[in-house]
């Protein structure tokens, strides 16, 4: 084997689509051919130190060559998968800024969409497309990106707002006319431009949880809510995975097993909701943290899954998609804050709620940390109040 043999491995013709499994044998074919000597270089005897020498340059130079043939194996199946990501154009103006421009504002909606629903045993589990029609936003989160932190403002979906034309609606209602009415009315009664728009479904948020292994969080009792799913019998630190975190965090009618009957753990409803969704996504950015470690090879593993699973606006550049979930693998909970938007009872529907502050700077620093959700209990020799979905 000579090196153009080796090198035709692993570095496909420009007109053919690179085998993800190239990369794999290259390294396989190098290591082979390294330890049997069986690189034709020479075509005359040389010395022992001149011919080891010879070898040794020229499998430095193949490393190099596989290096960047890797490169750019990694970089064809990056484009592949970011050229497949979901993409939806809203109308100019809807969104505001360069693309790259910081610090930036990013729309992060949790869909409810039961369009994916295509077998009895996802219709049994999230209801049908025509048992459950429409779309609504099931979670809204406006995410600040600046150069050293994240700041996510979470949105109620029970939050009440004007429509812009003389009528108040359930925000979270608005998706169903399309992702740019919703962004229009947050724009108008939140006072925030936003840059991005970012949309993921319950199949996708399965899937962004199995890819890290499943999320271990502390589970202070046994809990329960028939409504979305959401049943633990174990307690302690438990590891959920992807439909169990789905259930958890979509759950608004938690129950608690206090030792002898189920008693209400979601007095709030959905502000104890939101509590938990941000315990548990602190929870996830910890453990893809210690997933990922140091190991780059890990990070694009998992930052591949995570951007597959991705609705996006069409102005998002790879660039940026890349450089966000970067930050997510990488960073963990460095710099990550949550809160949730200043809100109160509404005046006319004590079911829903209004704006407590409108016109304030939403993400202005927290006052205060939220009140703990009541699905609590008290956990070990220290008596202290362990909420449901905390990282352990």
């Amino acid at each position: 084997m000579n090196e153009l043999d080796l090198l035709r491995h692993w570095h496909p013709e420009p007109d053919v689509v690179a085998n993800p499994d190239e990369p794999e044998r290259a390294r396989v074919l190098l290591t082979d051919a390294i330890a049997s000597e069986d690189l034709a270089v020479v075509t005359t005897v040389r010395s022992a130190p001149r011919c080891f020498a010879g070898r040794a340059l020229v499998a430095g130079v193949l490393t190099v060559a596989v290096g960047l043939g890797l490169f750019v194996v990694a970089n064809r199946a990056v484009d592949d998968r970011i050229s497949r990501i979901k993409r939806v154009t809203l109308p100019a103006g809807s969104l505001d800024s360069s693309p790259l421009q910081m610090p930036m504002t990013i729309l992060v909606v949790g869909s409810d969409s039961r369009a994916f629903v295509s077998t009895p045993e996802q219709a049994q589990a999230f209801g049908s497309p025509q048992a459950v029609d429409g779309k609504r936003a099931d979670t809204m989160m406006l995410v600040r990106v600046t150069k050293h932190e994240t700041i996510v403002r979470s949105i109620p979906r029970d939050l009440v707002v004007s429509d812009g034309k003389g009528a108040m609606i359930q925000l979270n209602a608005l998706l169903d006319r399309g992702p740019a009415p919703l962004i229009d009315a947050i724009t108008a009664n939140l006072g925030v431009t936003i840059d991005h728009y970012v949309q993921v479904d319950f199949p996708s948020f399965i899937k962004v949880v199995d890819a890290v292994g499943g999320v271990p969080v502390e589970v202070p009792s046994r809990v329960r809510d028939a409504f979305s799913g959401l049943a633990l019998e174990a307690t302690g630190c438990t590891t959920l995975d992807g439909d169990q975190a789905l259930a958890m965090v979509r759950s608004r009618h938690l129950e608690a097993w206090d030792g002898s009957r189920w008693t209400d753990a979601s007095g709030r409803s959905d502000l104890d909701r939101i509590d938990r969704q941000q315990r548990f996504l602190s929870a996830l950015a910890a453990h893809a943290r210690k997933v990922v470690g140091d190991d780059p090879t890990k990070a694009v593993e998992l930052s591949d899954r995570v951007v597959s699973s991705l609705t996006v606006d069409s102005r998002m550049s790879k660039q940026l998609i890349l450089s966000l979930v970067a930050r997510f693998v990488r960073d963990g909970t460095d710099g990550l804050s949550f809160a949730t938007v200043p809100v109160m009872a509404s005046p006319t529907n004590p079911n829903r709620l209004a704006l407590s502050a409108p016109g304030t700077d939403i993400f202005a620093p927290s006052p205060a940390a939220p009140a703990p959700s009541s699905s609590t209990v008290r956990s070990g020799s220290s008596n202290a109040l362990v909420p449901l979905g905390t990282a352990c």
